[in-house]
């Protein structure tokens, strides 16, 4: 899509360096530049003007950031004069779809946004970061599906079952098999009865919780614990 300017976005700055060391190893990124909160002055201004492809990785909480006289940060003030290929939204189920989250990356107008967020984003004013795509990305993005807020040709889903049909199928001639040291997996399924899944599926009033399903106790039987 010839994206050369990337901003990535996210509320777990924990992850900073997993994604430089992914994108300065990865094949498909070579020659491209990484800058983050650690990245000198100098080099980040000399990045963000050069012509090197370059991705800019930063967190909510930073840039919500401002000086005492509410200015934005010097070392943020080059991202706002960026105009942005992609901003990636990572780890979105974090809280990324908050309003206050929603001003950088989905600029609108607030009196609005606040009637119609979350089922329609509002999009009116650049009021934030220019950008002319976003990329959200989430691995348990069940609160963002289940409100509605994409549809379905907005989706983009890899999963294990994906993972492990590629390593059983992989055509020989598009090169070496990239999945083939993948380990094998196996999946299970628990079937409802019909009496529980018409109590969990009643209408405005859905009684399944996933976290519940799954909830583990802890177990005090004789000399050991155990949980089930």
């Amino acid at each position: 899509m010839g994206w050369c300017r990337v901003l990535v976005l996210t509320y777990k700055p924990a992850v900073q360096t997993a994604w430089r060391d992914d994108l300065l190893s990865h094949i498909d990124f070579e020659g491209w530049r990484f800058v983050d909160r650690d990245t000198p002055d100098a080099d980040r201004d000399a990045y963000a003007d050069g012509p090197d492809p370059l991705v800019w990785f930063a967190s909510f909480q930073d840039l919500h950031g401002r000086t005492p006289d509410g200015d934005v940060k010097a070392h943020n003030e080059v991202v706002h004069l960026i105009d942005w290929d992609c901003i990636v939204i990572d780890e979105y189920h974090f809280g990324a779809w908050r309003d206050t989250a929603r001003e950088l990356y989905d600029p609108s107008d607030k009196s609005i946004a606040e009637v119609e967020e979350p089922e329609e984003a509002v999009t009116e004013d650049d009021l934030g970061l220019g950008t002319r795509y976003q990329l959200y990305l989430s691995g348990t993005p069940f609160r963002a599906i289940t409100s509605g807020e994409f549809t379905e040709d907005q989706i983009f889903n890899w999963t294990y079952v994906d993972e492990q049909r590629e390593k059983a199928g992989w055509d020989a001639s598009r090169g070496p098999n990239p999945h083939l040291d993948l380990p094998r997996m196996e999946m299970y399924s628990d079937q409802m009865g019909p009496d529980a899944e018409g109590w969990a599926l009643d209408g405005e009033f859905i009684g399944f919780s996933l976290g519940d399903y799954f909830k583990a106790d802890k177990v005090t039987a004789g000399p050991r614990s155990s949980w089930q």
